[in-house]
């Protein structure tokens, strides 16, 4: 209302739920629009010719549960919700392995939940495949738990490293939101705009 907006594009992270909630419900509540841009998701299906077992599920606890299945976990979801994979995963501190971005705080955070500083593999994407897979075989992975974020959060070179490999990817799928109105393509998204309300866009 301060700023007399009209419209509200949401384009925060896939995961970025209760943002996107919230976003939607302040619109709401504002009379104002709310847009959705969100990244396109990956086709996983192309990577059957690998007869490679790419594991889908809904949520991180689904996903610490199969993982626990597996010997060595290569998890690459962010520090967010490694206390999930924690907890869950028996004898994490020999079996579970994590690259997370290089802020201090998120990796602090990680060695205070108890998981071991030479577990952990701070560095700053994007990463390549030939990277990916160097990692995947220096720590043994037998599983690799992501995020289905798109090409741009760097899914598909984890995974073509991950079943060239011949190792197991789990993929936590987006969550599932009623958006009002979607848009996965910038274009389309903007012509919305030019067309129903008064901008210099």
């Amino acid at each position: 209302k301060k700023e007399k907006i009209s419209v509200v594009v949401d384009s925060t992270h896939p995961f970025a739920e209760e943002i996107s909630k919230k976003a939607i419900k302040a619109a709401e509540e504002s009379g104002i629009e709310y847009l959705r841009f969100e990244r396109k998701e990956f086709d996983l299906s192309q990577y059957a010719y690998y007869n490679a077992k790419i594991i889908k599920t809904s949520n991180y606890e689904k996903a610490a549960k199969i993982a626990n299945d597996f010997e060595k976990i290569f998890l690459t979801t962010g520090s967010k919700n490694v206390e999930i994979f924690i907890n869950e995963i028996s004898n994490f501190e020999n079996r579970l392995f994590m690259r997370i971005m290089t802020f201090p705080a998120f990796i602090q955070n990680t060695i205070d939940l108890g998981l071991p500083p030479a577990n952990i593999i701070a560095a700053k994407g994007p990463f390549t495949k030939e990277f990916n897979q160097s990692l995947f075989k220096e720590y043994g992975a037998d599983v690799i738990i992501t995020k289905a974020s798109g090409d741009s959060g760097g899914l598909k070179s984890k995974i073509e490293a991950a079943v060239e490999l011949g190792i197991a990817v789990i993929v936590i799928q987006r969550p599932k939101i009623n958006y009002p109105l979607f848009f996965n393509e910038v274009d389309n998204l903007i012509n919305y705009i030019k067309a129903n309300y008064k901008t210099e866009v």
